[in-house]
């Protein structure tokens, strides 16, 4: 599918977060002057155009809504990385860090994206307000704990584990509490739940049959999940799982 041509969009008026540490006055100022180009992502394979990335000084694409999973392989050995609102990237910033290790990696868009386009232009708009870019810094540096997060629950030694320690730690983000339990509104299939915990599919697919037998998470109807028992703090105490 064809990617649609870009309109424009109020960056602080979707993601006021980004102005927090401005005044109100300052604030109403940003958020007139934070105009970005919209770029958007039909659900299905993303095929990043190099030219998102922007001149030198850019910040780069930040989600503004909708979800995509970045999947990269070395050798046969498929890892992913989810990413949604709020979250800032370089698409091709990756593959042209490393060179010398052979991997191949791939965009997926898993439902209708928005991204706005952080471009130079972008940038000097908001230079008077360096809390901005501030902030978009912050982003940059939570993006990679988080990785470091998902790099530390793929050793837990129980998939049971893993996989409610991703759900939970997906819930603090975009987690919506709801009658019943805390609703992760991403719709993720077996099989990329299982390259985000290094897990096949099919291993996947027992686990969370298990985890929703013990009370613990379940499916929606709409393919995402709702977790319905405790944070992992305490539910991975209770799977009755061997030390």
């Amino acid at each position: 599918m064809r990617e649609e041509e870009p309109s424009t969009l109020r960056v602080l008026a979707v993601d006021p977060a980004l102005g927090s540490d401005l005044s109100g006055e300052a604030f109403a100022m940003a958020r007139q002057k934070a105009i970005a180009d919209e770029h958007r992502v039909p659900r299905g394979r993303w095929e990043p155009d190099p030219r998102l990335e922007g001149a030198p000084g850019a910040f780069g694409l930040l989600v503004v809504r909708g979800f995509l999973v970045r999947e990269v392989s070395v050798g046969r050995h498929p890892s992913a990385e989810l990413l949604g609102p709020g979250d800032l990237l370089r698409p091709r910033q990756l593959d042209d860090d490393i060179s010398s290790v052979p991997l191949v990696s791939s965009w997926a868009a898993l439902e209708d994206t928005r991204l706005a386009v952080l471009d130079r232009d972008f940038a000097q708009s908001v230079a008077r307000w360096p809390e901005i870019a501030a902030a978009l810094t912050a982003r940059a540096i939570s993006r990679t704990n988080r990785m470091n997060f998902y790099l530390a629950l793929t050793h837990l030694s129980h998939l049971d584990e893993r996989i409610l320690a991703l759900l939970w730690g997906l819930a603090d983000r975009w987690g919506r509490v709801q009658p019943g339990g805390v609703l992760v509104p991403v719709r993720l299939g077996h099989e990329i739940v299982g390259k985000l915990v290094s897990a096949r599919r099919q291993s996947v697919t027992r686990a969370a049959a298990r985890l929703e037998q013990q009370g613990a998470l379940l499916r929606t109807t709409d393919r995402c999940w709702r977790l319905t028992g405790q944070p992992p703090s305490l539910a991975l105490a209770n799977l009755g799982l061997p030390a």
